[in-house]
């Protein structure tokens, strides 16, 4: 039996020509796509928004562990008395929810084709989340329920290649094909859009020193509505 397991085998010099040369294509029958986009607009401050958030850790108004893992803000990057400056009511919000609505127009629905509708946006809120060296421990997984869309716009990475990188639980069961977990390195200056449900953390950055980690965060909760 084992000399006829041998003769079936066929070595890469045996394969015929037209076996080599068939195409293999990939078709993701479910793709869950997260969305990124640049916004010029808030670059030019940056380092204000670092100086800001390091006067708060710095003078204790910014606790750690206060308000979630590490150094993170209530929501309140949209209120003018916490944060007088407009960076964040001015740029980075209606920045959110214009790739919301774009995202949106294109949302898989079972509505009628033809049928006039708009997404409401109900609620924006936004708040901080900052990493130090000394941060310490896992950060949590956990999801944005119950808004529809999340962001993330990062401010400040930590200059290792494999520190402070978003990462992604898989929705779907673990599999042959696809990871339990995929990771994404964020680039400054970009906004990260996915969908609320999608469990995901930051991975931790032990390295950083002195210099921080910052990230903007942004919930949508949208209704949907047919109009005539």
């Amino acid at each position: 039996m084992s000399s006829n397991r041998a003769s079936a085998r066929q070595s890469g010099t045996d394969i015929p020509d037209h076996i080599k040369s068939l195409k293999l294509e990939q078709v993701n029958v479910f793709p869950l796509p997260v969305f990124q986009m640049a916004v010029p607009a808030l670059a030019p401050h940056h380092d204000a928004i670092v100086d800001a958030f390091r006067e708060k850790i710095d003078s204790g108004a910014l606790p750690r562990n206060a308000h979630g893992f590490g150094y993170q803000t209530p929501a309140n990057l949209l209120d003018e008395r916490a944060w007088p400056a407009p960076w964040f009511r001015e740029i980075l919000a209606p920045s959110f929810r214009a790739a919301c609505q774009r995202i949106l127009a294109n949302a898989c629905t079972d509505w009628e084709p033809g049928m006039k509708r708009r997404w409401v946006n109900t609620m924006t809120i936004a708040w901080g989340v900052v990493q130090t060296g000394d941060t310490g421990g896992d950060n949590p997984w956990h999801t944005h329920v119950p808004a529809l869309l999340s962001a993330c716009y990062y401010v400040r990475m930590s200059a290792r290649q494999d520190e402070g990188n978003f990462q992604f639980m898989n929705p779907l069961a673990a599999n042959l094909f696809q990871p339990r977990v995929g990771e994404l390195r964020p680039r400054e200056g970009r906004m990260l859009v996915f969908p609320s449900f999608l469990n995901h953390r930051p991975s931790l950055s032990p390295h950083l020193g002195d210099d921080l980690r910052i990230s903007l965060c942004l919930d949508g909760h949208f209704r949907a509505e047919l109009f005539e």
